[in-house]
């Protein structure tokens, strides 16, 4: 059985941090890739979807306050 959102979901992570590989002019060392990989789904949390209709990103919701763009990024 598949669980189409949760993939959805991976399959975003993975492009955004696909994305970010192939952005930087030097190689990524395994220690880099590790860090990125646990703080892109953060940064994704940290859009607005167009999906809401009342303008909260999935962060404000779950952490309940907004995002300060010097402590959360």
């Amino acid at each position: 059985q598949h669980v189409h959102r949760v993939e959805r979901a991976i399959r975003t992570v993975k492009e955004a941090v696909r994305s970010a590989i192939y952005s930087v002019p030097f190689s990524i060392s395994p220690l880099m890739l590790r860090l990125l990989v646990v703080s892109t789904p953060k940064k994704i949390n940290l859009r607005y979807s167009s999906a809401r209709t009342d303008m909260q990103t999935p962060f404000e919701i779950l952490s309940g306050r907004k995002a300060d763009l010097r402590r959360d990024v």
